[in-house]
């Protein structure tokens, strides 16, 4: 699994016109990693919940909306970018990433083989 992070900031809006600032996001599977996800269903699994990016923040999301911004594994295999208000809030989400990414390509590997061996014990 490879991960490639950006920062950028971007004036958008029509008449107010305001700046965001961007995190893209890039993650490149390996032909191993990729199989895995497809033959166990795992790209519905959520990476991070995030709620309605800053730029698309205009007060009309219902709580039940905003779960479609939650960055699950099958949004990894296209290039992912989400919006904040300010640079702070843009470096901790990129913190994050780097916390929840190598949980994940553990989790993939983990869902690899199902156990083979038996186990048992005395409670």
């Amino acid at each position: 699994m490879r991960v490639n992070i950006e920062h950028r900031e971007e004036r958008l809006g029509l008449i107010r016109k305001r700046t965001f600032f961007f995190v893209d996001l890039n993650v490149t599977f390996s032909d191993e990693e990729t199989q895995i996800i497809k033959e166990r269903g795992l790209g519905p699994e959520i990476v991070v919940e995030r709620g309605v990016p800053a730029h698309r923040d205009d007060g009309k999301w219902t709580p039940g909306m905003a779960d479609i911004f939650n960055l699950r594994i099958r949004d990894l295999f296209k290039a992912d970018s989400y919006s904040f208000y300010t640079p702070a809030e843009a470096k901790e989400y990129e913190e994050q990433l780097r916390i929840v990414l190598p949980e994940l390509k553990a989790y993939i590997m983990e869902n690899e083989a199902v156990e083979e061996k038996s186990s048992s014990f005395e409670l």
